[in-house]
């Protein structure tokens, strides 16, 4: 599967073994593969990967393969504007399945899916511990301990320098009790508590990209994502055309290696359903079980709060707004214990958290591109799309809706033996580019 020239699609793969557990015998896949994808997201703990073999060799039964084996894989693409990074993954076979005899081939397909080498390990681990102090400091210590199980079951981990944590600091401390849950369950349960006084979000997510875990929040990663954008090689490979009037034979070199195949908005405006559930207006009852007492707290969108994350990408009536937003459409409930020393005040983060899970995740796009080994889930691309009637006469002006800056939430890589393309689902984070 290696190609020479830089075209749109193509890529090389410097590595795609399958190692037993033993580390004793090692299979090169890489000519065998019928497919093979890889998808992340800021929702998800780690990353998958899931590939279709078209076996003539009987790898099946001469490897052995049971369900446990090490999987190494890394690939890249051409650096079409600026230096794409080489992608270096391990992942763990959890499931084989769908085996088929193909007589037009002679042998076996089948499919093997598998999770991220650290994302197995952890699964063996049992959190039971008390902690005091920082949520982001009780991150990194779980995290921690998920990364040394692996040597104390003698299954080490095979790209073990890739397995770090990036996080963003919280404030306060809370005393609390883990009450065996695995490592990465546990950081996910920390994700309700976290706060940040310089965030505008407070919306905290523990998911993995090609690079590193992460434990960040919401309005930092789209800092960082903006900020990227200021380096122009960083700009140029990441913004994405999609102009009928030139199609995939677009003459222009950039709009070449950053041409959207297809485009859909998965949901324009899904404002009926977000203010039925509370994501406009919303009551939080904290109870504290300790002095016996419920405290009610209500919150309103506020929509100056939310420019930072979309503009223009908000679409409801006045009289919707006035009927919808007059009194909260949910109450949830908070438990507290009142004679706690180190505690934390949830009420704002969960209103907070609540808003943004229906507005910011109300505008989606998915695009298909050509593949780029340098994008990863929680970073922010540029996208530039005609208004529809101005489409067939090229770029003249610009779909405010579905132009501008937009984080990707989700991303499928997709590899065949002709091409790598990226699936990626996006969510609007502003920008006029008209202007």
């Amino acid at each position: 599967m290696f190609k020479n020239l830089a075209q749109p699609g193509y890529y090389s793969y410097d590595a795609c073994t399958i190692i037993d557990d033993e580390r004793s015998r090692v299979h090169d896949i890489s000519d065998i593969i019928k497919g093979l994808s890889i998808s992340e997201s800021v929702h998800k703990q780690n990353l998958s990967i899931n590939i279709t073999l078209s076996d003539q060799a009987g790898l099946l039964s001469e490897a052995e393969l049971y369900g446990n084996e090490i999987i190494v894989i890394s690939y890249k693409t051409p650096n079409y504007h600026k230096e794409n990074k080489l992608r270096e993954l391990a992942f763990r076979i959890t499931d084989i399945q769908n085996v088929e005899f193909t007589s037009n081939l002679q042998g076996l397909q089948y499919q093997i899916r598998g999770v991220h080498e650290l994302s197995y390990i952890q699964e063996f681990g049992d959190v039971r511990n008390h902690f005091s102090g920082k949520i982001s400091d009780a991150a990194q210590k779980i995290f921690d301990e998920a990364v040394g199980l692996a040597d104390n079951l003698n299954k080490p981990l095979a790209l073990k320098e890739k397995c770090t944590l990036d996080k963003d600091e919280t404030d306060g401390n809370l005393d609390f009790i883990i009450p065996s849950e695995t490592p990465y369950d546990s950081i996910t349960y920390l994700e309700s508590w976290a706060f940040s006084n310089e965030s505008k979000s407070n919306y905290f997510m523990f998911f993995q990209t090609p690079d590193d875990f992460k434990f960040r929040n919401l309005s930092s990663l789209i800092k960082d994502g903006k900020d990227k954008l200021n380096d122009a090689l960083d700009l140029k490979n990441r913004t994405y055309y999609y102009d009928l009037s030139e199609g995939t034979t677009a003459s222009n070199a950039q709009k070449k290696f950053n041409y959207c195949y297809d485009l859909v908005q998965l949901n324009r405006n899904n404002f009926y359903l977000g203010a039925k559930d509370g994501g406009y207006h919303n009551a939080v009852n904290k109870v504290d079980y300790t002095f016996k007492k419920v405290t009610r707290t209500t919150k309103k969108v506020d929509f100056k709060e939310l420019n930072y994350f979309k503009n223009d990408g908000f679409l409801a009536g006045q009289k919707a707004l006035d009927s919808f937003l007059k009194e909260p459409n949910t109450t949830d409930w908070i438990y507290h214990n009142g004679g706690q020393s180190n505690s934390i005040e949830m009420a704002p983060q969960h209103h907070t958290k609540m808003i943004l899970s229906y507005t910011f995740f109300n505008n989606m796009i998915q695009i298909t591109i050509p593949g780029n080994s340098d994008l990863q889930a929680g970073e922010v691309i540029v996208l530039r799309i005609p208004a529809v009637q101005h489409m067939s006469e090229g770029e003249k002006k610009l779909d405010n809706t579905l132009s501008g800056e937009f984080f990707i939430k989700d991303i499928n890589h997709v590899f065949t033996p002709q091409s790598y393309v990226d699936t990626l689902t996006l969510c609007r984070v502003g920008g006029d580019w008209n202007a």
